[in-house]
């Protein structure tokens, strides 16, 4: 027997006893797999499946009220840009524990362009003021409260 003819057997051998192997150990999923919600609650989802819906294709391309939806780092309140009657998008935040909204951020003349969470109580957003592309950086003292505060320009 020549060296090729010897490191073809042992690999043949190693990935026959691979196969093997495999086949014989059993593959568990990550996690519990056990499921956690009662079966009232199944029913429940399962039965919002009923009902005649009918959706045109205005509503698929339909431009949404809300957007930018976030969520603040202690988990208390949502944010998020919601469009008025002059298509303003202010932002709004939402105490998740009581439910009450405020406006936290009111759009005026100039966009808010983006806007996040600094901590958990204060929000920051840009503008570009009066259109030449200088963007400035803004800090809202509390994101519960209409106050603004700037941090940069």
């Amino acid at each position: 027997m020549n060296l090729n003819s010897k490191i073809l057997g042992i690999t043949q051998v190693v990935i026959t006893s691979l196969m093997i192997n495999a086949q014989t150990t059993e593959s568990k999923l990550p996690g519990d797999l056990t499921l956690v919600s009662s079966k009232a609650t199944i029913e429940k989802l399962i039965s919002y499946d009923k009902g005649n819906f009918k959706y045109k294709v205005e509503d698929y391309f339909a431009r949404p009220k809300a957007s930018q939806f976030k969520i603040s780092p202690d988990g208390q309140y949502l944010s998020y840009k919601e469009k008025d009657k002059d298509s303003k998008n202010h932002v709004y935040v939402k105490d998740l524990k009581s439910g009450k909204i405020t406006k936290a951020l009111v759009e005026k003349d100039d966009l808010i362009r983006s806007y996040g969470w600094l901590d958990k109580k204060r929000l920051f957003y840009t503008q570009d003021k009066g259109g030449n592309e200088n963007i400035h950086l803004y800090a809202a003292i509390e994101a519960a409260h209409e106050k603004r505060e700037s941090v940069s320009r």
